[in-house]
């Protein structure tokens, strides 16, 4: 039962944001401590979260670094998969024993530091006692969190080990999951009993690496990372999804006791720093082209699991979908009871806003803005809208000082043309390495998406209006701008009850964004973690997320000089989805509109789609008074005519012209409207126009047209031109072919 409290009281405080944020991290660390009680050792469910595989190694390279009366040392490159290579030096006893110790050191410094084998340093103890023993001594050439390579720049001041994270962890592959396979593909070389040793950060990879391989023999570990159920408090390149459910590896194996050397090792000339610097570089270099090469092998990988042109909707969509919850993790199952508490904040002519709070779980609520219309006859159709990272709802809904001009008040817009709407805060606050990145960190521990428990408030949401006895239940749409359009792509698929949705300033090519380098625009540029979703690239794409709304309708809100994505990207991305709406007969359900803007709600498209799909009952229509207007000049010259949809609405689907807002432009001009079922066709009639007070009545034969299809019309005039209005956009501008005039049925 909802139960609501009308307070009329002061606004909730300026703490909301903080405390929806406290909330969400409270809920994390439950889950954390829930699974942490449950973890349990799953070595095969660890190696696929680490993304280690069994390695066939193929020697590719050796040679002589040095000779020293103690050890002969070599360097060698091994393939541990295909076009993944391990680097390391061999260190020869003079009389070896069958029986090896691969050591690992701490990210900090190289391996050749770290054994004593350049500079002034003496070689460490525990090498010397290793070689006096007879242990051929594996040194696998590491990543440091150093920012010394040109990609740390380009990438804006990222580690290396940082930057083998983001490109990896989306495509399979874990920091830690890459330097196991490779310990392992060196020890299978070696093909003799081996021991593991460890310090640091090369304990954590030993203890890994004997944890999902029963080859080893011994196991040293120094200092070795425990973490325990603060895994996302670790340095982000050990981060491993579901980490807690696979199991927290701890030592098992028995340790080696090397003990100290019975003398000090003899050395020769130690090696120079410069060839030190070239092995670490071939190394990174080589695992970001092994990298790249995953990158784009995952595209053909993800077409051939889902082959979505080639396989009806039917069958597609509930593997999409399923791939998606897979990606995702399960959203938390919200309380019985709603319990919302509702306060009246502001009002206007056309709606009263209020706040709202509403219960998710005992201790997690979603705050958000709840616009009325005043004049509801029956049941309304309801619109959610979402702002984007750093936002808030009074952004949306005009309902606080300083909105953010981007939004250009879209959520108030639409409770003036009739729609109930809630705006919900979604918690990405800036700055995000603070107060983003721990919890996305938490939710990767549990095996999860932080937006799953996004997911969980949209639901809530969305149980909360069709509470409301002046909401109809059936009739709910979704939109959202950059952050919004992320939330709406990920999140809109898994909320069945949303008929339509519009994702604006967001849709990509995925991969691009995600992954590239060099532009700037890139999520690797970005602190965010949040983009970063474990082995999602051979699975889902945006191209994918979009296809997933099927049969729902889907919007792309797109701007030419949106900064978020290059047009290239965008259009390779859209190319895509217009082969799978061909194939799908869903021409008419993943639709976008393109403006000439920027980051920002355009408006024009968007509200017409969403009245096509939320107000079938109605015929379409182009009437925005409080918005101003902006002209456009029809002449002679084709590049100036005007394209647009129409539709009859269910409640009387017959046809009878329209009306156009429109003026000569010079006395004697002519307004020619041409009616068809396709663009540029005039299969419904050809008619013109006549100006009356500031309109142009185009009036065909009436007949019943099918409610379920979107028809077109097509205005030209002559020499001398004609004038036609339109509302003006709230953000950018039509293009002139697509200009939004406006225009009503005829009377």
């Amino acid at each position: 039962m909802l139960l609501f409290f009308f307070l009329f009281a002061a606004a909730l405080g300026a703490d909301v944001f903080s405390d929806q944020r406290d909330q969400i991290e409270r809920y994390w660390l439950g889950e954390i401590r829930r699974a942490a009680g449950a973890a349990a050792n799953q070595p095969s469910l660890l190696a696929e979260r680490l993304g280690t595989v069994t390695p066939s190694p193929r020697l590719d390279a050796r040679a002589l670094v040095a000779v020293w009366p103690d050890a002969r040392i070599e360097e060698i490159r091994l393939e541990v998969e295909p076009g993944h290579f391990a680097h390391a030096l061999i260190l020869t006893p003079p009389r070896p024993a069958r029986a090896a110790m691969i050591a690992l050191g701490p990210a900090d410094r190289t391996a050749e530091e770290w054994a004593g084998l350049t500079g002034k340093a003496e070689p460490a103890e525990w090498l010397a006692a290793m070689l006096e023993r007879g242990y051929t001594v594996c040194l696998p050439i590491g990543v440091q969190r150093t920012k010394d390579h040109p990609l740390s720049e380009s990438t804006r001041g990222k580690e290396r080990r940082h930057i083998l994270h983001r490109l990896g962890f989306p495509a399979g592959r874990s920091v830690t999951g890459l330097e196991v396979t490779e310990v392992r593909g060196l020890a299978a070389w070696l093909n003799v009993p081996v021991g593991l040793y460890g310090h640091d950060d090369g304990a954590w990879i030993a203890t890994h690496a004997a944890a999902v391989d029963r080859r080893f023999a011994s196991l040293d570990v120094i200092r070795l990372p425990e973490p325990g159920s603060e895994l996302w408090r670790e340095p982000v390149d050990r981060a491993v999804f579901d980490h807690l459910r696979a199991g927290l590896p701890k030592p098992m194996l028995p340790p080696a006791r090397i003990g100290a050397p019975g003398a000090p090792l003899r050395v020769g000339e130690k090696l120079l720093p410069v060839e030190i610097e070239e092995r670490r570089n071939r190394h990174f270099d080589s695992l970001i082209a092994y990298l790249h090469g995953r990158i784009e092998r995952a595209g053909d990988e993800r077409r051939r699991l889902h082959r979505l042109a080639a396989t009806p909707p039917q069958a597609a969509v509930p593997r999409l979908l399923a791939s998606l919850r897979d990606v995702m993790g399960e959203p938390p199952k919200p309380a019985a009871a709603l319990n919302a508490r509702v306060t009246e904040i502001g009002r206007t002519s056309r709606f009263t806003a209020h706040e709202a709070r509403i219960e998710v779980l005992p201790d997690l609520e979603v705050y958000g803005h709840l616009l009325v219309p005043h004049r509801i006859a029956g049941r309304a159709p309801a619109v959610v809208t979402q702002h984007g990272l750093g936002g808030k709802p009074k952004d949306l809904t005009l309902q606080g000082p300083e909105p953010n001009a981007a939004y250009h008040g879209y959520a108030a817009r639409l409770a003036d043309h009739g729609y109930v709407v809630f705006a919900p805060y979604v918690t990405v606050p800036i700055p995000q390495v603070e107060l983003i990145n721990p919890l996305v960190r938490m939710a990767w521990s549990t095996g999860r998406m932080r937006t799953s428990v996004e997911l969980a408030k949209l639901r809530r949401v969305v149980d909360f209006l069709q509470s409301l006895p002046y909401v109809d239940g059936s009739r709910l749409g979704y939109y959202g701008l950059s952050y919004g359009g992320y939330s709406a792509v990920w999140m809109g698929p898994l909320e069945p009850r949303f008929k339509a949705t519009v994702v604006s300033g967001h849709f990509n090519d995925w991969t691009s964004k995600i992954t590239n380098e060099r532009e700037r625009t890139s999520y690797l540029q970005h602190p965010d973690e949040d983009f970063t979703d474990w082995n999602v690239l051979p699975r889902l794409t945006h191209v994918e997320l979009l296809a997933s709304f099927w049969p729902r309708a889907v919007m792309v809100e797109f701007a030419q000089h949106d900064g978020t994505t290059y047009p290239a990207w965008h259009e390779r991305a859209w190319a895509e989805v217009e082969t799978i709406a061909r194939a799908w007969n869903a021409t008419d359900r993943m639709v976008r509109d393109r403006f000439s803007g920027i980051h920002e709600i355009h408006g024009i498209g968007a509200f017409d789609f969403l009245d096509r799909w939320l107000r079938p009952e109605q015929p379409s229509s182009r009437l925005f008074p409080d918005w101003g207007e902006v002209e456009h000049t029809v002449d002679a010259n084709p590049l100036t005519w005007v394209r647009g949809e129409f539709r009859v609405g269910t409640a009387s689907p017959r046809f009878r012209g329209l009306r156009f807002r429109a003026r000569p432009a010079a006395p004697g001009a002519g307004l020619t409207v041409r009616f068809g079922t396709g663009p540029g066709g005039a299969g419904l009639g050809v008619v013109a126009a006549r100006f009356d007070g500031g309109w142009a009545e185009a009036p065909a034969p009436a007949r019943l047209l099918d409610p379920a299809r979107t028809y077109w019309f097509e205005l030209r005039s002559d020499a001398r031109g004609a004038v036609v209005s339109g509302p003006r956009p709230p953000g950018g501008s039509r293009f002139a072919g697509e200009f939004g005039v406006a225009y009503r049925p005829a009377e």
